[in-house]
């Protein structure tokens, strides 16, 4: 395994869309961290339906009837967090830069 960023980088996309694929894959269900208008954290496990390596998206469903369901779509900023993964970017593109949860914020 060739251990440059950018290798690591495509390894972690490749993986993102498989998990998209296969409802058993571990990162299939990551949690959503945002934080409300007033300053409160909110978390949910979303479902990863689609990844698009190429511009960095992924799309994520959640239950609009829940209480974290519509804080998403209002949030600026939001990070996806899977099994040994983490995410951080703005809610548009959600994942800007995957990094190791070890990274820190």
């Amino acid at each position: 395994m060739d251990p440059t960023l950018a290798a690591l980088l495509d390894d972690t996309w490749r993986g993102l869309v498989r998990a998209a694929a296969d409802r058993r894959h571990p990162w299939r269900t990551p949690v959503l961290a945002t934080v409300a208008a007033d300053g409160a954290p909110n978390a949910r496990t979303v479902v990863l339906r689609a990844v698009d390596p190429i511009t960095r998206r992924l799309r994520l469903h959640t239950d609009r009837r829940s209480a974290e369901g519509s804080p998403r779509s209002r949030a600026s900023r939001a990070s996806p967090s899977c099994s040994g993964i983490r995410a951080r970017g703005c809610s548009s593109a959600c994942a800007a830069a995957p990094r190791s949860c070890s990274d820190g914020p």
